[in-house]
Formats: structure tokens, C-alpha cells, sequence
């Protein structure tokens, strides 16, 4: 079990990890973080004022909600989403989960049952005696707790202005605070999803700092919240550095969040400076100079944009700003998934999808990424989208946009370092939650996978992939099929697209090769025209059964049928060539293209 784990990741990873796995078994965790009541964190009501006065400022808490709330009404009103209808649907016990469909949580909420399968986990046992691996979809569990209800809360109460908003959002916080104790239960569990947390409630006392319902005791009630969340990330961070991935920049982010936002907590400095440091390195260590995240998922890189553009306002509530070398990241970051957007705000979803989005602050839908994008180019580069709803995000996070700003222009990229959703991560009956090859628009050989899965978020053999680019032509091969290369070449033609699969035996054995194009319809598979270098057979498939093809998930924890149009062929040679938006003739050692011959090899 060891060995595939220290060839791929490493003797200091391996290490690491077996000596936390100690430290949980041991008990060390639950000794270094102990079961404390919520008396032991925070400042006193005798401070509260001080810190109501003088306490870092986010821009939405100098603006005046009445000259925001026409031009708010009238983004709802063009976007057909309005606030208001949410926050009081949050008020009759119905929350959004996953930012997909609004589902009904109870009033005040269950907070520890799962908003997929209603099922639940005990909430008093400490956090490091939790398992996220059994029946229940942790995330299912967390979901609640991220506090995203807050922001239509927030943004229901520059609307219109009602105070029921603002004692809604107090009331909840006090609710969780009763039912999830510090360092007990399953919302402990995940550094991350506390930073997340924080994030949020922070976005919310910013909003209603001054309203009288944010009374001194309540204010208290944050900092001990915002105290237990800061010691529960600093006390297993190193954990979450060690993933490389987001986890580890959210958490630096919560640790910045606790320290600037409430400045006089005993340990404030130390989580300033820890959490900068963990954020600079990390930003230098997963974003690549073209912009790329190593966790290569559109809905990540947005969720790392969203946490650089709260970095960047953390530190600017500080008097300070991110470093010169981690705003070029993130002006990289920001080109990156800017020259992927769609007029439409839709980008190629690629990678892993938990339905994350961090700051669910406009009418437009998940799918829609102008709202990061947007307020990304404004904040790092003084720039901005065309005009529309979508610029709700900017203005309550950044404060009004100047009308000077430039518009964004994209220009061509080629992001070399970067190359190029998920169902669930522990999805019932044994399958694998769309995550396996046969879910991909990829050649597959027999019912393997191009890498195995060894734990939930991890393949192995990590697959090497050969790349070889080209003017307008770019080719990449992998041997992840025991016995078998594979080969895809992508060509660009004056009316469209070529994509020619080759799967080769190298002992010259036969194999099932299969290529499958999955689509939303299937007219819209019709479009495509396939051939295949030996006899073959074609069928559409659509809804198969137990978890099989034919399924897309728009949302976490939810699937919808589409299609899949699927071409088998067996033998040791067989090169599959797909067209799009172009006639296609296949011959021997060449295929023509509109008329233009092109060689196979």
C-alpha cells in the first residue's frame, strides 16, 4: 500500500502523513485542541465598542445601503433572481445547497444533518474522532455550515432595507454557535470549511457593523467564533499545506481573515503573519506562470480567484496589499479563466466540482462565471466586462467600480504549464461519481481507467503524458492502459475542429478500444462526424443504470440524464478521427477536411 504512495509523493509526504495519522489515533489532536466552551475564546462587551469604532473596515461597510439598493433591485430585476424571495424562503426553513436547488432545512436549521440524504452525524465527539469515509456524503453535511445563506441575507437587506434580515443572520449564527461548540462534531472537522465559514460571517457583520440588531453582546459572539476558528486552522494547518491544493490557500486566507478583521484577539499578530507567509508560498508553489492552477478544475480556479480577491481586501483593510509576486499570480489567474469565458459567462467545466462558490453575491447562476471574473479584472487590473448583473459581485465586495475603468480586452493565450463535475466524492452503490474515464470525452481500452483509483481524491500511477505542440495542431500520449499508447491529436481547421484518437498494442495485442462524446443532447452529438480506421460499432446510450453513462451533473449532489455517443472497435491498431464544423473522409494514411488532405501522421 506504501510503496505507490512513496514512489509518486514522496518520503517527506509519506512521513508527514503516517505521523498525523499517529497524532489522531494517539489522541494529540484532541490534547492540542481540546473541547473548550465558547467562554474560554473572544473579547469582552467592554471591548466591543472599541472594536465597532476602530476595528479594519471592509468597503461594503462605508457604503450607504440606500444608495445601493435601486441599482441592486434593478440587477434582480434583469436577472429574474431576487434576494429578497431567498432570504425569506431562508426564513421558512429552505436554503440553496450546493448553489443549485433550494431544499428545506428546518427553521432554525439542522446543522449536522446532511442536506443530501438526511442522514446525520454525532455532534459531540471531537472533531479528530469524526470520519468523513463512511455512508454519508460529508460534504452533505457541511454544506450548511459554509454560511452561504448569508449572502442573500446581506444582499436582501441593502434591497429593501427590513431588519428581519439582519436579525435573521444573528439569530443563525447563534444557533450554530449553541448546537456546534468549539472543536466538537463534524463542522471542526475540515480547516478549510471553518475558513470558509469565517469568511462569511465576516462578510456579514462588515454589512451590518452599524445596524442596532449588531448589539455589543453579538459582536462578542463573532470574536469568540472568529478566535476558535482561527486556533482550530493554526493547530493542523500544516495538513492542509501539505494537499497542495486549495485547502491549504483557503485555510492561509482564514488565518489573514481572523488576524486583520479582529485585531485585538491575543493571538491576531501571529495569524497575520503565519497566514501571509502560508499564502505566498502556496500562490508561488500551485500557480504556474501562465496563470494555471495545479488543481485542474475550472470551478477550483474560481474558488482560487475568489480567495485571492479576499486576500487582497484583507490586506487592504490592513493598509497593506498582496506582494508584488503574488498579484502577478493573480493577474495571471485572472487572464487564465478570463480567456476561457463564453459571452455567455459559461467556461469549459474541466476537473473536480464540489458546487463551491465562495461568494454567491449576483443573480446569475452557477454556471455563470462573470461575477469572479468581473471583480477579479476590476480589483488586479482596473478593468471590466461589459455592463449587467453580474457586477453585483464587484460592487459589494470592492464598492463602486470607476467609470473609467478600461475594458477588458482578451487576447490570445497558450498556457503550456497549465494544460488543460462531479457527481459526488463518495458517491452510493460503489461507483466512482463520474470521476472514472468512461464519464470524459476520451478513448478508453477494455473497462480501465487510465489511472486507478488508490483513495477517494487520489489516482495512481500518476499517468506521464508526452506533449508536442505545433502551429494550430497539438498532440498528447500517455501509456496509462497497460499494453496500450494512446494518442490524441487536436487540429484546428478553417471551419472548425479535428481530433484524431490513436490506441496502439505495443506487443501488437488486440484491445476494445472505445471512444465516447458526451453531450447535453443528442442533436448536438448529431454534429459531430465520426470514422474509424477498422469495422466498428456505434450506439447512444443515455440514463444507463447504477451509476452508468448517460448522466451530467450540473450541481453537487444531483444528476440529469444527457447522452453519450459511444464507437467500439477491437483490434492492435485503431485510429478513431472526429470532425467538427467540417466535412471528413477517412482513407488509409490520410483523412481530407473540407476538401484538404491532411496525413495521419
Amino acid at each position: 500500500m506504501f510503496l505507490p504512495l512513496l514512489h509518486h509523493l514522496g518520503p517527506t509526504w509519506l512521513a508527514k502523513r503516517l505521523l498525523w495519522s499517529a497524532e489522531r489515533r494517539l489522541g494529540l489532536l484532541e490534547y492540542r485542541m481540546p473541547r473548550e466552551p465558547w467562554s474560554a475564546f473572544g473579547f469582552t462587551e467592554e471591548a466591543a465598542a472599541t472594536w465597532r469604532m476602530r476595528a479594519p473596515c471592509l468597503p461594503l461597510a462605508r457604503l450607504d445601503r440606500a444608495d445601493l439598493s435601486r441599482q441592486l433591485e434593478s440587477w434582480a430585476l434583469a436577472s429574474g433572481y431576487s434576494p429578497v424571495a431567498e432570504a425569506e424562503a431562508f426564513g421558512r426553513g429552505f436554503c440553496r445547497v450546493f448553489s443549485g436547488r433550494l431544499v428545506e432545512v428546518g427553521r432554525p436549521p439542522r446543522w449536522t444533518q446532511n442536506v443530501l440524504t438526511g442522514g446525520s452525524v454525532d455532534p459531540s465527539t471531537h472533531w479528530s474522532r469524526c470520519s468523513d469515509a463512511g455512508a454519508e456524503d460529508i460534504k452533505g453535511i457541511w454544506e450548511l455550515s459554509r454560511f452561504a445563506w448569508v449572502f442573500p441575507l446581506v444582499r436582501a437587506w441593502v434591497i429593501d432595507g427590513d431588519a428581519r434580515h439582519v436579525e435573521r443572520f444573528w439569530s443563525n449564527v447563534e444557533d450554530w454557535k449553541k448546537q456546534n461548540p468549539p472543536n466538537r462534531g463534524p463542522q471542526w472537522m475540515c480547516g478549510q470549511e471553518a475558513s470558509l465559514r469565517l469568511i462569511a460571517l465576516t462578510f456579514g457583520v462588515q454589512a451590518f457593523r452599524h445596524h442596532p440588531a449588531t448589539t455589543d453582546a453579538r459582536l462578542v459572539l463573532a470574536s469568540r467564533t472568529a478566535e476558535a476558528t482561527a486556533r482550530r486552522i493554526e493547530g493542523h494547518i500544516d495538513y492542509a499545506l501539505s494537499q497542495q491544493n486549495n485547502h491549504g490557500i483557503a485555510e492561509a486566507v482564514g488565518l489573514m481573515t481572523a488576524g486583520v478583521f479582529w485585531p485585538t484577539l491575543p493571538g491576531a499578530g501571529d495569524w497575520r503573519r503565519r497566514g501571509r507567509s502560508a499564502l505566498w508560498q502556496q500562490v508561488e508553489a500551485l500557480v504556474g506562470p501562465d496563470g494555471g492552477f495545479s488543481q485542474h478544475s475550472t470551478n477550483y480556479h474560481r474558488l482560487l480567484l475568489d480567495l485571492l480577491v479576499w486576500a487582497e481586501l484583507v490586506c487592504r483593510a490592513a493598509g497593506s496589499t498582496l506582494p508584488p509576486a503574488v498579484r502577478r499570480k493573480a493577474i495571471a489567474a485572472t487572464d487564465f479563466l478570463a480567456a476561457l469565458l463564453e459571452a455567455d459567462g459559461t467556461v469549459p467545466r474541466y476537473g473536480c466540482d464540489d458546487g463551491a462558490q465562495l461568494f454567491p453575491l449576483s443573480g446569475c447562476g452557477f454556471e455563470d462565471f462573470r461575477p469572479t471574473v468581473g471583480t477579479a479584472l476590476a480589483l488586479f487590473k482596473g478593468e471590466r466586462l461589459p455592463a449587467g448583473p453580474w457586477d453585483e459581485t464587484a460592487l459589494l465586495l470592492l464598492g463602486p467600480l470607476p467609470s473609467s475603468a478600461a475594458p477588458s480586452v482578451r487576447a490570445p493565450v497558450v498556457c503550456r504549464d497549465a494544460g488543460v463535475g462531479s457527481y459526488s466524492y463518495n458517491a452510493p452503490g460503489g461507483w466512482d461519481g463520474l470521476a472514472g474515464s468512461r464519464f470524459h470525452n476520451v478513448v478508453t481500452v477494455g473497462d480501465q481507467d487510465a489511472m486507478r483509483r488508490f483513495r477517494r481524491f487520489l489516482w495512481l500511477p500518476w499517468t506521464a503524458c508526452d506533449l508536442r505542440a505545433a502551429h494550430d495542431d497539438f498532440t498528447a500520449s500517455h501509456l496509462g492502459f497497460p499494453g496500450f499508447k494512446v494518442r490524441r491529436r487536436v487540429i484546428k481547421v478553417p471551419h472548425g475542429f479535428v481530433i484524431v484518437d490513436r490506441l496502439t498494442g505495443l506487443l501488437k495485442q488486440p484491445g476494445r478500444c472505445t471512444l465516447r462524446w458526451h453531450g447535453r443532447s443528442r442533436a448536438g452529438l448529431d454534429q459531430l462526424t465520426i470514422a474509424c480506421s477498422v469495422a466498428s460499432q456505434e450506439e447512444y446510450v443515455s440514463a444507463l443504470p447504477d451509476g452508468g453513462e448517460g448522466w451530467h451533473s450540473t450541481h453537487y449532489g444531483s444528476k440529469d440524464p444527457s447522452w453519450c455517443r459511444r464507437i467500439t472497435a477491437t483490434g492492435n491498431d485503431v485510429t478513431f478521427v472526429t470532425a467538427l464544423g467540417c466535412s471528413l473522409r477517412l482513407e488509409p494514411n490520410s483523412f481530407f477536411v473540407d476538401g484538404e488532405e491532411v496525413p495521419l501522421e
